[in-house]
């Protein structure tokens, strides 16, 4: 496995989730993840967000390194339609833990809006997001692996 090209992968990958989730607030959908993750260690305010990006960009490289495990052990092969693929089973698992986050936030329900689970307390307009976030988080975390290594063959001994 190439553990520190998924690695960077997963940083430039998340950050361009960032990017994308500031594209969404345009719009006026309240997606805040960093905000969110941030906050569980300062006060909602700038400071917990610049902390959640980075714990963000921290995270999709952890999600990167698992995907490219797939990738190389499971599916022998890494593209788009195959982190697409990695990554309905990433939004599954996302979208349930965030079902979780009032009884393990500290900030949510008293400070913060919990997002719901699969974005949705932010209605169906966040659900979409949410999904469309996490297949094209898998698209490119495909697409850009590239290549796997071949299966490693055993060899008999006599």
């Amino acid at each position: 496995m190439r553990t520190e090209k998924a690695f960077r992968i997963g940083v430039e990958v998340g950050g361009m989730m960032i990017v994308l989730m500031a594209l969404v607030r345009l719009v006026g959908v309240p997606v805040h993840v960093e905000q969110l993750l941030g906050a569980f260690f300062l006060r909602p305010g700038p400071s917990a967000w610049v902390l959640g990006a980075a714990l963000l960009l921290l995270a999709s490289s952890v999600v990167a390194l698992a995907y490219a495990a797939i990738f190389e052990h499971l599916a022998h092969r890494a593209d788009g339609v195959t982190g697409v693929v990695v990554a309905l089973a990433h939004m599954v698992f996302s979208g349930a833990l965030l079902a979780a986050l009032p009884a393990i936030h500290p900030c949510v329900t008293e400070t913060m809006q919990s997002p719901g689970p699969y974005f949705s307390g932010l209605g169906l307009l966040g659900v979409l997001v949410f999904v469309a976030l996490h297949l094209t988080f898998g698209a490119l975390v495909g697409g850009l692996y590239g290549e796997v290594r071949p299966p490693r063959l055993h060899r008999a001994t006599v």
